[in-house]
């Protein structure tokens, strides 16, 4: 029941700041699928792109190999290893347009491979103004996996969960060959290990290979029993942080 609640929580908080950032724009863009996935014997995938705002809007589209550091941000650079067509593209308000992402390489890696697909909108020829307000770029990005011949998974493991001031540090790393999906943490204090705190809500992702931080909060009498992590694509993974302190 508790993982339950934390998707539910997660998937909420990532749409209320998708619908805040289309509200900032005359644009209001609806794109399917949000995640792309190419297996190893499909040479193209396609999404699709509609316009449910009022005014006419004017997207190019860019793919960038995708990395992150240990806080998670995103390394992105411009690849070949992919083709996006059309790349420049106008649409009616009220239509659709539909993007082809097709593969220029096969995956050779026991790994899949990650990429960011990112639409960014452009400024119309009048400089961004649009009746009497202003009209703000919206950039959108969502991710692409090329996957490859055999079976992916992921491994995810703490590496380390430890107080740093009045925050508790925790270290996740991914040794599997598959991407996941961060849901959230629960914590259980050292004296009664049934009793837990409410969850604790993130999001984002952890590629193959990567390491990632977070700060949690403390609880309240500044005691940590133990610390479970959970994914979507993993069982729940637990570390014990009682006297690590």
């Amino acid at each position: 029941m508790a993982l339950t609640k934390i998707q539910r929580a997660a998937v909420s908080a990532a749409l209320f700041f998708l619908l805040l950032g289309l509200e900032c724009s005359a644009a209001a863009l609806h794109v399917s699928p949000v995640r792309v996935e190419l297996g190893a014997g499909e040479r193209s995938a396609l999404i699709t792109v509609r316009n449910e705002g009022n005014a006419a809007a004017t997207l190019q589209a860019d793919i960038h190999t995708w990395a992150q550091d240990e806080d998670g941000e995103d390394l992105l650079e411009d690849t070949e290893d992919l083709l996006i067509v059309p790349r420049i593209f106008s649409i009616p308000a009220g239509k659709s347009q539909v993007v082809r992402i097709g593969k220029l390489v096969e995956n050779s890696t026991a790994s899949e491979r990650t990429y960011r697909l990112v639409l960014t909108e452009l400024e119309p020829p009048d400089g961004g103004m649009q009746g009497s307000g202003l009209n703000v770029r919206l950039r959108l990005s969502m991710p692409v996996f090329l996957q490859p011949k055999n079976k992916t998974q992921a491994v995810v493991s703490f590496v380390r969960a430890q107080q740093s001031n009045d925050q508790l540090e925790v270290v996740l790393t991914n040794t599997g060959s598959a991407t996941a999906q961060l849901l959230g943490f629960s914590r259980t204090g050292p004296i009664d290990p049934e009793a837990s705190d409410p969850e604790i809500q993130v999001g984002g992702y952890l590629l193959p290979g990567a390491t990632r931080r977070f700060n949690l909060p403390m609880p309240a009498d500044g005691n940590v029993g133990t610390i479970t992590a959970f994914t979507d694509k993993t069982e729940a993974v637990q570390y014990v942080v009682s006297g690590d302190n």
